[in-house]
């Protein structure tokens, strides 16, 4: 045998001792050599880690001299990465780090300690995780080099080599127990023997052998080899966090305690989850590849909140003063456009910070003679709610362990005088007369306590004051307090705290807002909840607009595509066009860069320019921005002209996977936002630019076609896949969240479903979606997601908050509301509407981060999600319940507003006797429609009054009543005129109408009275 292990085994030549054995669990080394181990050293010669970014290096954190170079490597550790441990990224491709010869890199004996982890299907033949190399690939080969393979042949198959003597000694170790996360692989050679670790403990038999390690003078790789070309087949693709190197043998115990002393930081796998009644059921239909509960509430009638809201339990967790850490959800106070400063309170009531949760800077309530944190004993805890059930104002109650109750309100407000909000807390202590007094403590952050002002009634008694915060004693009885304090500048003399001033900045406050939501509260519905959510929800967004998220540790002030132009969108079409085309034109000048998914921005930039262009008819907005959109459309011609299929050039997928490929996405995406674009200049007058560009878009659409032929696949149940990239040969997911990958593709590949490459209505995207559907693409209508992934039932002990268990992650909702919308899927629209409403956000506080948890883990009763509040999930209700009301469609071969919708998938309760629908001058592509539908069902009608646009033709228009069942339409008649409808639908085509309508349905009821009619 020789070293047919390698790769391209062929042409490998030389003569090498190659010892080939199999893992097993509970491994006792055996025979004294094994014991013979050389001096130990506890401290590595060189120590390479993925921490943090120096320029084009990796950081040697013993010697930094022998940083390694990076080639083609993309080094994840920031917090947007979502990434579960800093690591450096391997494309598979010319990727690899390269570290010069020293002294330091030949040692006679040593120990190479591994962290790594593969994405599947990546090992198909022997990879270098690192290699030292000989001079040519022939006789000894390497120095020394630690491997992984994974192949019929070698399956999950560990390798370590050395050169002794000019001859390649081996040991090779197959159905090594590797981990589905992450794996510590070490290997170790004392001048007796070599020897294979993985994850602590032994992975095989140790192999003799005797002699110093060969040196010579070249380079340490990681990720390729020396001597074999940089290519697909010779380079590693997947992660490496950390490695090490020593200059003696480390023994077993040693490696043992230093793996447990390192893998708390590593995820690891899952662990079983509690299976309490509750976790079995969810656990139950979780494992169904079909939405079972979701399905099982449309066959019964339709969701609603009711039906739908004790299903799960609350999300109520976020992530806390880390990303990495879990703590209690966080609000965001401030002002319509995002300024700062901002407040972020706590929702237990327990911290007001500025501007971000782990600010040092802060207000801090302790409450008893334990001094316990506000809020802290969840029993105890009383909320939290927001005043009138929408406003910012947080309202919590809390009773410490001897009774004693607490009231709690904080709002933030602008008084004249002062520049940037200011934080307003009301405290009212109820003292028991049995307890004689109690204890209260305000703690403050840094130099907090400068910019505070209290005020106390009589029954307050300060016993301390300090830079440190304030405490007092309450006498028995109610008695209250007022807080003023300033997250950033200092307070103006003139600005005193008192319970008259609190309730003048509390009465402002509510002005403020009543003011900024006049002109977006464009649909009114008959829910009082929906209402509620829909105010609150407006809010956040204008404090946020493009931003994705603000306040949380994690994606502060960040922006992403889509998921940003998305936001702002959704509040142009909510009656905020300013907003709109302000934040469009700041995230031009944003991108993640060429190492990302940037042809993904630069299409969603198209896309969203050329939509709010056909919303507003602003042809200023174009103009100014022409230059960077025909900028855009050259780098795509350029792509095109140098790809060999003629395709936009492979990008990585996303910000979490970094594979490149041709993602249909990516590519769909930028096909339309050509198409679009240059239709905008052709209706601006720029037909120069139009002839440029529309035939740019068909070439690369007809590129996307030939690809596609191959890439589809027709599932034996009707349904179509469509898989994430072209020319990959990707295969159709059983159940789509059960791998990371499928997992992704359920977040992004509905993006490319609704860009209109296939038609919108027509049958293939109904196919989609029935794969979709029918292989657990959603839950109660939202949206799965498996981050690690994690096996149903389990959770991730060092998980993230939001992802530790399966989950949703709504941010993405909004693609794939647009394709069921489209089909006229109204009953899921009604189900994901009503599961995100109950189960995509906080209770009561109307928060959601990004990814949201929903199977069990052992000891916590609430769910938990990643940071919040996101714009972008937000967005993902307030779009819903605009295409519920309100739907633009556009032509499937130009790109151009086509149809109206009106009230496609509004529930049917909305419509019970007595109940109106409201769309008050909604923006659509064809000018503002206004609509009323008022429910008279006990008198066997519903009268319908109707503002149609006026501005532009509209190719058609249906308005559809969705009556509660049994009701049926007999007739509709507008000034004694019958309209067409249809009875089994219940669409109304008013088609070819424009300007007011008033229209009378008359229905029937079969099998009901008139008095079983009229609602509560």
């Amino acid at each position: 045998m020789c070293c047919c292990f390698a790769p391209a085994r062929s042409a490998i030549e030389g003569v090498c001792d190659v010892y080939l054995v199999t893992c097993f669990k509970g491994l006792v080394f055996i025979g004294a050599m094994m014991f013979a181990v050389g001096a130990l050293a506890t401290d590595p010669v060189a120590h390479w880690a993925a921490t943090a970014e120096v320029g084009d290096r990796l950081p040697n954190k013993v010697t930094p001299e022998l940083a390694g170079g990076l080639h083609g490597v993309d080094i994840l550790w920031r917090v947007e990465d979502l990434i579960d441990h800093p690591s450096a990224w391997f494309g598979g491709k010319d990727s690899y780090v390269e570290v010069p010869n020293a002294p330091v890199l030949n040692p006679e004996h040593l120990s190479l300690t591994v962290w790594f982890k593969l994405p599947d299907g990546q090992v198909f033949n022997q990879k270098p995780l690192v290699v030292k190399s000989a001079p040519s690939h022939e006789g000894a080969m390497y120095q020394y080099g630690l491997f992984l393979s994974d192949d019929v042949e070698y399956p999950r198959t560990l390798a370590f080599y050395v050169s002794l003597g000019g001859k390649l000694v081996s040991l090779v170790v197959k159905d090594v127990a590797l981990e589905s996360g992450w794996n510590r692989a070490t290997a170790t050679y004392d001048g007796a023997a070599l020897r294979l670790y993985c994850n602590g403990g032994p992975a095989g038999e140790a192999v003799p052998a005797t002699g110093a390690i060969d040196a010579y003078d070249t380079p340490l790789l990681l990720g390729a080899y020396g001597n074999l070309p940089k290519t697909e087949a010779y380079c590693y693709e997947g992660y490496i966090s950390e490695v090490r190197l020593y200059d003696a043998a480390l023994d077993v115990a040693t490696l043992a305690a230093s793996f447990e002393a390192e893998v708390s930081a590593y995820p690891q796998g899952g662990e079983a989850g509690g299976l309490t009644p509750y976790a079995t059921r969810l656990n139950e239909a979780l494992e169904s590849n079909r939405d079972v509960w979701g399905e099982a509430l449309i066959a019964q009638g339709g969701a609603t909140y009711e039906n739908m809201k004790d299903i799960l339990h609350p999300l109520f967790f976020s992530t806390g003063h880390a990303y990495t850490e879990m703590g209690v959800h966080n609000l965001l106070f401030g002002k319509s456009g995002g300024e700062p400063p901002y407040l972020v309170p706590l929702a237990d009531g327990s911290r007001i910070a500025a501007n971000v949760y782990q600010s040092e800077d802060f207000l801090a309530w302790r409450v008893g003679s334990n001094k316990e944190v506000y809020g802290s004993v969840l029993e105890r805890l009383n909320g939290p709610y927001l005043a009138e059930n929408y406003l910012p104002i947080l309202e919590t109650g809390y009773t410490d362990r001897s009774g004693n109750r607490y009231q709690q309100t904080s709002f933030a407000a602008e008084v004249p005088g002062h520049e940037g909000v200011l934080a307003f807390v009301r405290m009212e202590v109820s003292v028991l007369e049995e307890n004689d007094t109690a204890e209260l403590y305000l703690d403050f952050g840094d130099d907090a306590g400068s910019r505070c002002r209290v005020d106390v009634s009589d029954g307050f008694q300060r016993v301390d004051k300090s830079e440190d915060g304030i405490a007092w004693t309450v006498a028995p009885g109610t008695h209250t307090l007022y807080v003023c304090w300033s997250p950033e500048a200092p307070l103006n003399d003139g600005i005193q705290v008192s319970a008259a001033g609190y309730e003048s900045a509390r009465e402002s406050m509510v002005a403020y807002w009543t003011k900024e939501l006049a002109p977006v509260m464009r649909f009114q519905v008959p829910e009082a909840h929906v209402m509620d959510v829909q105010r609150n929800l407006l809010m956040q967004n204008l404090i946020l607009r493009w931003r994705y998220s603000l306040g949380s540790v994690v994606y502060h002030d960040s922006f992403y595509q889509p998921e940003s132009s998305d936001a702002v969108q959704t509040l142009g079409e909510f009656g905020h066009p300013q907003a709109y085309r302000d934040g469009l034109g700041a995230l031009l000048d944003m991108t993640k860069g060429e190492g990302y998914y940037i042809n993904w921005e630069r299409g969603e930039k198209l896309t969203h320019g050329a939509h709010y262009y056909f919303l507003t008819r602003d042809a200023d907005f174009i103009a100014k921005h022409t230059e960077a959109f025909v900028e855009i459309c050259e780098i795509f011609k350029q792509q095109m002209a140098e790809d060999e299929y003629g395709l936009l050039t492979k990008q990585r997928q996303c910000g979490d996977i970094p594979e490149v490929a041709h993602y249909i996405f990516h590519q769909t995406v930028g096909w339309q936002g050509i198409r679009d674009m240059a239709e905008v200049w052709k209706a601006i007058g720029r037909t120069d630019l139009y002839d440029r560009y529309r035939p740019l878009a068909d070439q690369l659409k007809a590129a996307i076609d030939k690809g596609m032929t191959e890439a589809v696949t027709e599932m034996k149940d009707g349904s179509l896949f469509v898989p994430r990239a072209l020319y990959t040969g990707e295969l159709p997911y059983t159940s789509i969240t059960e791998t990371r990958i499928g997992s992704y593709w359920n977040l992004v590949i509905p993006y490319a479903f609704a860009t209109g490459y296939w038609p919108m209505d027509g049958p293939e995207l109904g196919r989609i979606a029935d794969y979709m559907h029918g292989h657990g693409a959603t839950f109660l209508g939202m949206l799965r997601f498996n981050y690690y992934p994690t096996p149903i039932g389990s959770f991730r002990r060092d998980g993230l908050p939001g992802y530790y268990t399966t989950g949703v992650d709504n941010v993405y909702l909004p693609a794939y509301l647009r394709m069921i919308a489209a089909q006229d899927m109204a009953e899921r629209q009604v189900l994901t509407f009503y599961g995100k409403l109950a189960h995509g956000m906080t209770r009561n506080t109307f928060v959601t981060g990004e990814g949201s948890t929903l199977g069990e883990r052992p000891g916590e009763y609430y769910r938990s999600t990643y940071g919040g509040p996101t714009s972008a999930n937000n967005c993902a209700l307030l779009l819903n319940l605009r295409l519920m009301l309100v739907r633009d469609s556009f032509n499937h071969e130009t790109g151009l507003p086509e149809s109206l919708y009106l009230a496609h998938a509004t529930p049917r309760e909305w419509l019970e006797h007595g109940k109106e629908i409201v769309v008050d001058a909604a923006p659509t592509c064809f000018g503002p429609v206004s609509y009323r539908i008022a429910s008279r069902l006990a008198e066997q009608r519903v009268d319908v009054s109707v503002d149609l646009p006026t501005r532009d033709v509209m190719e058609e228009t249906k308005l559809k009543i969705r009556l509660p069942e049994p009701f049926q339409m007999v007739s509709v008649t507008a000034a004694g005129v019958d309209v067409p409808f249809n009875s089994a639908t219940g669409i109304i085509d008013l088609s070819g109408l424009t300007g007011q309508h008033e229209l009378t349905i008359v229905t029937r009821s079969p099998g009901l009275l008139a008095k079983d009619v009229v609602s509560d």
